[in-house]
């Protein structure tokens, strides 16, 4: 199974997020790296058009972006989101946090491609944790579903962190 890819492009007033292909946990290291460089206040635009498919990391990080943004007093932009994918976020109860009937902005310039070969053990780690956290954090109705999963990946930021 091949690991989906992001490509950020800044646009009038925010940032425009393309997702393409698998979007899993590999894929959520990037998009983490560019939502803590990100203020709550610009647009922020998920093009949705080529996304086959996401695990609960990358949804998780999405929150996270949503979750800002909605403190902001905005909310995130799901374009061109299939029914698929739609029902992913709905069945995690964040669905709501999206603005999913947006428009892919026109106004794209320069783009960036998320790069997975710096990413590390550590810091794929970290986003598993932090993902998960949010996902309960915007429906605590997920705490159940993930509560092993948030103990793994605990463990393993413990683990990784003794190594350094």
């Amino acid at each position: 199974m091949t690991c989906g890819t992001i490509s950020v492009r800044e646009i009038d007033g925010g940032t425009l997020i393309k997702v393409n292909g698998r979007a899993n946990f590999e894929s959520a290291v990037p998009l983490r790296e560019v939502a803590s460089g990100m203020d709550s206040s610009g647009l922020v635009c998920f093009d949705m058009s080529d996304c086959t498919a996401m695990d609960s990391t990358f949804m998780g990080v999405m929150t996270m972006i949503a979750l800002k943004k909605v403190r902001g007093g905005r909310k995130a932009g799901l374009a061109a989101a299939s029914e698929k994918i739609q029902g992913l976020l709905r069945g995690l109860g964040v669905l709501k946090l999206f603005d999913a009937a947006m428009e892919v902005p026109e106004s794209a310039a320069d783009s960036s491609d998320g790069d997975r070969a710096s990413v590390d053990a550590a810091a794929t780690a970290r986003t598993v944790l932090e993902a998960h956290q949010t996902l309960v954090e915007a429906d605590s109705a997920n705490a159940e579903q993930f509560r092993d999963v948030i103990a793994f990946a605990e463990e393993d930021v413990r683990r990784l962190d003794e190594k350094k």
